[in-house]
């Protein structure tokens, strides 16, 4: 059993490799959505690691050590979400090491020639307010996001309990309508003229 010649082993293999090893989960989304017209539909919720994502992308004839397979690569780890420059440098190298100055060129002018703002553009989080509740009455707008907290609508319905029960309470014990007041205190009952 002869040990294997390092010579041997296909430094595009070890440059996905490397890539694959370091992707931390929402990188590997964002690459699954970016090439998502990429990969068959029932695949993509299925693709956990970088590698399978890698295969697929190979197995389809996307990446690969071609000058333009390795051009998707980096273009695709350069839109990436979040971006991480570590793996862009890591593409680089290998473009470096690996391909004569004509090759580099034209992989990087392949790069740079896709528009920058590519066509699939994840979505955007929604706002931590669609996602709760919202209120919306007369004037005012009150919703439970963490700037909010739900605080402010606590406040405003204290304060409308609060006035509520002091008009109430002045209702009930003074004379506003002097009519009622008579109609009262003509009432024989001592306890039902105090009803109000």
């Amino acid at each position: 059993m002869g040990s294997v010649d390092p010579a041997r082993i296909d430094p595009f293999r070890l440059l996905l490799n490397q890539q694959s090893g370091e992707l931390r989960h929402d990188n590997l989304k964002s690459l699954v959505f970016i090439c998502g017209d990429h990969i068959p539909g029932g695949q993509r919720e299925q693709i956990s690691c970088g590698w399978e994502l890698f295969s697929l992308l190979r197995q389809q004839n996307m990446i690969g050590g071609e000058p333009r397979q390795v051009a998707y690569l980096l273009r695709i780890i350069q839109q990436m979400k979040p971006g991480r420059k570590d793996l862009v440098h890591k593409v680089k190298g290998y473009i470096e090491c690996t391909y004569e100055e004509s090759e580099k060129q034209m992989i990087l002018n392949e790069v740079e020639s896709i528009p920058k703002s590519p066509s699939r553009q994840l979505p955007s989080s929604p706002p931590a307010s669609a996602e709760c509740c919202n209120v919306r009455c007369g004037c005012f707008s009150c919703n439970c996001d963490p700037c909010c907290s739900g605080s402010c609508c606590c406040v405003i319905v204290a304060i409308l309990m609060i006035f509520f029960g002091v008009t109430a309470a002045l209702l009930w014990y003074t004379n506003v309508f002097p009519e009622v007041s008579k109609h009262l205190n003509s009432i024989s009952n001592e306890n039902l003229a105090h009803a109000g």
